[in-house]
């Protein structure tokens, strides 16, 4: 199957959740939704995704009518669609006649009936019956002339522990580790007494489970695959009918207990659902960063590099801290920093509101009095036309020499090993390396997978490499010695794969590569300031919780950084230093290093680095060559990103801004000196031919 066969032939495809089996009692608003959505310049629907209970009303008793009257209408009206198998919520009746395929929680309490995303992962019966409804669902639709694919679910998370998923659960560590003095060595199980001696005695996951850090791992990995063989289940029914049309699953929780490299082989393109909500508190334009992390992270999970952006807000989402309207001007400025970031495809949740339930007064193009003279309804109008005047960019890529590691295994484990700092978590730490890097006008590819991690790329920035596996250790020394450059930051290579700490100092499999050892950590508590750090109140991001370890370049010591909250003592092995620690006993000691390997470096920050080292550090590298700025020379003001994608001789670049207020930014030549005004949110694309 190629990678664009999920797209529409001449436009961009720009859709919406709809949700006709809410309104089957009232068929004269199905008409005008169809008549609404050609207004607004809808051409893709995702139709069906919570529909079990009206495509079997009682048990196998099927009922296609309403959904071929709908998919009628779509036809004529030249509206394409994806459609959906039921699997994320059964009818009621199913789990009355059948209660084992209802989820239990971790203390053994099945969910209630009438919830969503409340199924075991693992019951036969549940399975039997979801095959059964996919099957004849794709019989039925398997022809129609709008049907572009199958969306698979809908954001599959959480986890099952009920007796089924307990037995599955032994069985998969009875495949791993073959032997129990095995897996007790590899969960270190002898603290607190906790050895088993039988795979009878071995739980799921518990609230007091963290004891082990290493059987936590186990059991999120056990837990993705168990997401994963269900989502199976819907696509073996569904692909024997339509193998020749691509599949999909709109991915939510992605840095849950969801791991993306294995699910992106079994999908033919890969979904997202990001729910963009800025102007919550002043500075949110930092959320940037985040967005398009989680954007890189998307397009990278597929050779082909590009996604759908199968969800997202026309106006605001009811999950966030508030529900703030999106301001003039920002629907623009989110969806086209999606696009700039690979999205082929921009899909809003939802078309309409519905008049109950639980999303009544979630965001939606048409709200309750069905007018679309909403400023959000035109917003999405003069949005989606102009995705189609660059409807070609479709299948262009996003080329970027700067990758940022990011290894969901390792994001789980730190969770898990309650290391030195007290709530460390691994996602901001890729967040601000993803920050600096945009603040300095380039761009960056989230890798997770070891053969990612190539001579492509000039730059890799491995934020706190907890976890460190002989395979990615090779990977990234066989990068360094092909020339390339590495930043290692604090905790990097204390563990091995199933979370035990390695007997080798820090930073393990990375020592020899980082030129030095790690002899011991200080972690500051929340909210614990030093004197030098009273003195810094004016810091370029205050009202951060934790105290600040602060640092001097040696070719600039008149001006301080700052680690947040944490100093590594480290023993220089063949590295040399570039900065000192300046605080309390640890004075004097390296706080940044440089360790010239082969024809490589290696940079290793002892400390994690605050956005003031962060932006200047990357834009060092930039005027050392070692980065590729996405326009040459253009630093954008804060708020503000470029973004290039390439396809065959052209070009187009993304110029967003989400500050807030108005910006302006000059391009050079080779963008005809160009004087770009932006208002205080929105986009421009421009485009130019190259030489190839």
């Amino acid at each position: 199957m190629t990678p664009t066969s999920w797209l529409l032939n001449n436009a961009f495809g720009c859709g919406c959740d709809y949700n006709p089996d809410q309104w089957l009692e009232t068929p004269e608003i199905i008409d005008q939704d169809i008549e609404l959505m050609q207004q607004l310049n809808i051409n893709t629907v995702n139709l069906g995704i919570f529909s079990w209970s009206r495509l079997e009303p009682l048990l196998g008793e099927y009922d296609f009518s309403w959904l071929n009257a709908v998919l009628d209408k779509l036809d004529a009206a030249n509206i394409a669609y994806f459609m959906a198998t039921p699997g994320a919520a059964f009818p009621p009746y199913l789990a009355h006649i059948y209660p084992e395929i209802l989820r239990v929680d971790r203390r053994g309490n099945r969910h209630q009936i009438v919830d969503r995303n409340n199924y075991c992962l693992t019951s036969p019966v549940l399975r039997k019956r979801l095959m059964l409804i996919c099957d004849k669902l794709a019989r039925e639709v398997r022809y129609r002339p709008g049907l572009l694919g199958w969306h698979l679910n809908n954001e599959l998370s959480g986890e099952c522990c009920c007796e089924l998923c307990i037995s599955e659960w032994r069985k998969f560590l009875r495949s791993k580790y073959r032997s129990l003095d095995k897996l007790n060595h590899a969960w270190w199980s002898d603290f607190s007494s906790n050895r088993f001696a039988d795979w009878s005695e071995i739980p799921p996951a518990s609230e007091g489970y963290k004891v082990l850090p290493g059987m936590y791992l186990d059991w999120q990995r056990f837990v993705t695959l168990r997401q994963l063989d269900y989502l199976l289940c819907e696509k073996e029914a569904v692909t024997y009918w339509t193998h020749d049309l691509p599949v999909t699953h709109n991915s939510w929780r992605v840095f849950g207990n969801f791991d993306w490299r294995k699910f992106a082989p079994e999908l033919d393109f890969v979904s997202a659902d990001v729910y963009m909500q800025y102007q919550l508190q002043s500075g949110d334009w930092q959320q940037m960063s985040y967005y398009t992390l989680l954007y890189s992270l998307y397009r990278n999970m597929k050779s082909h590099g590009n996604f759908a952006l199968m969800e997202t807000t026309p106006s605001y989402s009811f999950v966030t801290p508030s529900c703030r309207l999106k301001r003039p001007g920002q629907l623009e400025s989110n969806i086209f920093e999606a696009v700039a970031n690979g999205a082929d495809l921009i899909s809003y949740f939802q078309w309409r509101a519905g008049r109950g339930g639980l999303e009544q007064y979630h965001g939606a193009i048409i709200t309750h009095d069905g007018r679309s003279d909403t400023r959000t309804a035109v917003d999405v109008k003069t949005v989606n036309q102009k995705l189609q005047d660059i409807a070609d960019v479709r299948g262009a890529r996003v080329k970027a020499d700067c990758a940022i590691w990011f290894d969901p295994e390792n994001s789980w484990l730190i969770d898990a090993a309650r290391l030195p700092l007290k709530n460390f978590s691994l996602l901001p730490e890729a967040v601000g390396a993803m920050r600096a890097v945009l603040r300095n006008g380039a761009a960056a590819d989230v890798i997770s997978q070891p053969e990612q991690i190539t001579s492509t790329y000039k730059f890799i920035i491995v934020p706190s490499a907890y976890i460190m596996s002989k395979a990615v250790a090779e990977k990234l020394e066989n990068f360094v010695r092909s020339g390339g450059t590495l930043l290692l930051t604090a905790f990097s290579g204390w563990s091995d794969e199933h979370g035990l700490s390695v007997t080798d100092s820090f930073p393990g499999l990375l020592r020899k590569l980082a030129g030095l050892r790690v002899e011991s950590c200080d972690a500051a508590d929340d909210g614990e300031l030093g004197s030098i750090a009273q003195a810094m109140q004016s810091a370029e991001y205050p009202g951060r919780n934790s105290s600040r370890c602060f640092f001097s370049l040696i070719n600039a010591p008149d001006k301080l950084y700052s680690s947040r909250a944490v100093a590594e003592l480290v023993h220089l092995e063949g590295a040399e230093p570039l900065a000192w620690w300046q605080d309390e006993f640890f004075a004097g000691s390296p706080a940044l290093s440089i360790h010239k390997y082969a024809a490589g470096k290696v940079y290793y920050f002892a400390g994690l680095p605050d956005d003031g080292f962060y932006k200047d550090f990357i834009r060092q590298l930039i005027d050392e060559k070692c980065i590729t700025q996405v326009v040459p020379g253009v630093f954008p003001p804060d708020g503000v990103q470029l973004q290039l994608r390439s396809k065959d001789n052209r070009q187009w670049l993304f110029i967003i801004n989400q500050s807030g207020v108005k910006q302006t930014l000059e391009l050079p030549d080779d963008w005809q000196n160009q004087t770009i005004q932006l208002p205080e949110y929105g986009a421009r694309v421009l485009s130019r031919l190259i030489e190839c």
